[in-house]
């Protein structure tokens, strides 16, 4: 049988291959032993107390992993502490992780559902209550830009009325296009959101108007305003459609003055010159002016006083 020198000792000892294994066994055990002391806190280290000298008779070897080491028969006793027994850790469960991500896509479904049908109750309700207080159709058909003017403000003022959220306010309004209007707004809808996002009520409006009331027909209704005229009609209906046309040129009417001097422009002569006279402060006072004079002018003259005369016998000698 072949033999083999010491791995770790200069000597030309010679050693079986079995006494070699061994040899390296116990080298290995001992380092192993070293690391596991050297990992323990300080003052357990080695089942010693750290800093206390080994009891006696007892000869304590510490050694680093590349230190040398007398191979000789007679060996010191090291005791290699035992290690606590390693936890088995469980392996993974393909099933258990599968249940666990089907559970997580119900509950996620779940939500999403609860959402959709608490928006689809919401909605319903404002479009309830928005029907509720009966708006106008509009089809987009006259050429009158009053009536596209009237039906936008009237529309706004139920907006308020029932509290309309800005999110349903779209939805409310086009639910009352007709005709031409609902097919202008179908294709408009579109091209401002080509991917089908909310459309905001400030949108819609810009559209609404560029379409029914462009800029050339707000200035040409702005030069109807500024040359309406009573022109013999009785001041209550003139007066109607002064309020009317009054909001084709807000920028000439937004004070209490301007509106003012603006209606009694529009006066016949011979009133204006009567409510001019007394300066009137506000737009009532000088609606209230005007019907006072119209009805003075309106009424006929009274007839001469009627005088008896007395009878011939009744008079007293």
């Amino acid at each position: 049988m072949d033999s083999f020198s010491s791995p770790s000792s200069g000597s030309s000892s010679q050693f079986s291959p079995n006494e070699f294994r061994d040899q390296l066994k116990t080298q290995l055990a001992q380092a192993y032993a070293e690391e596991f002391l050297e990992s323990m806190p300080p003052r357990t280290r080695g089942g010693e107390i750290w800093g206390r000298p080994p009891p006696r008779g007892r000869r304590s070897v510490r050694r680093g992993r590349g230190s040398k080491r007398d191979n000789s028969v007679n060996q010191p006793d090291v005791t290699v502490p035992l290690l606590p027994p390693a936890i088995p850790l469980a392996a993974p469960n393909p099933t258990a992780a599968l249940i666990e991500a089907l559970q997580a896509v119900v509950q996620i479904m779940m939500t999403t559902q609860r959402a959709n049908a608490s928006s689809s109750t919401r909605q319903a309700k404002c479009l309830r209550d928005f029907k509720r207080v009966d708006p106008q159709t509009f089809n987009g058909s006259s050429d009158d830009p009053t009536e596209t003017q009237l039906w936008l403000r009237s529309i706004e003022t139920m907006f308020e009325l029932i509290n309309c959220p800005d999110d349903q306010k779209v939805r409310c309004a086009t639910f009352m296009l007709r005709d031409d209007a609902e097919l202008w707004w179908q294709s408009t809808s579109e091209i401002i959101s080509p991917e089908g996002c909310v459309i905001s009520w400030a949108e819609f409006k810009d559209a609404f108007m560029e379409e029914y009331y462009s800029e050339d027909i707000q200035l040409r209704m702005q030069q109807k305003f500024t040359q309406l005229c009573q022109r013999g009609r009785s001041v209550t209906t003139y007066a109607r459609e002064f309020i009317r046309m009054k909001h084709f040129a807000p920028e000439l009417v937004n004070t209490d003055y301007r509106t003012t001097w603006w209606f009694v422009r529009g006066l016949d002569k011979r009133i204006r010159h009567i409510v001019e006279a007394i300066s009137p402060a506000t737009y009532a006072v000088a609606l209230r002016a005007a019907k006072a004079m119209e009805g003075v002018e309106e009424s006929p003259e009274p007839p001469p006083p009627i005088v008896k005369r007395k009878r011939r016998h009744d008079q007293v000698d």
